[in-house]
């Protein structure tokens, strides 16, 4: 098989696009689900990183803490 040059830069790029979407991956410390995580602070502790539907349900928790609203359990 030969590959010309122009498909030699294409698989280039798209093994390096491939490289930094893997690289940003990251373990979600809350519901431990492999995804794009931010490094958020909860609870007062240390860093940890979050997913996005587990960074808005700490900040919604946080907002709630601050009005002396209980968060709303689970039935």
């Amino acid at each position: 098989m030969t590959v010309s040059v122009m498909e030699y830069k294409e698989l280039l790029e798209m093994r390096g696009n491939i490289r930094r979407v893997v690289d940003s991956l990251e373990v979600c410390w809350s519901c431990q689900n492999v995804s794009e995580c931010e490094a958020a602070v909860v609870d007062d502790g240390p860093p940890v990183w979050l997913c996005d539907d587990c960074s808005t349900r700490a900040a919604a928790r946080e907002q709630f803490a601050l009005k002396g609203i209980a968060w709303p359990e689970a039935s």
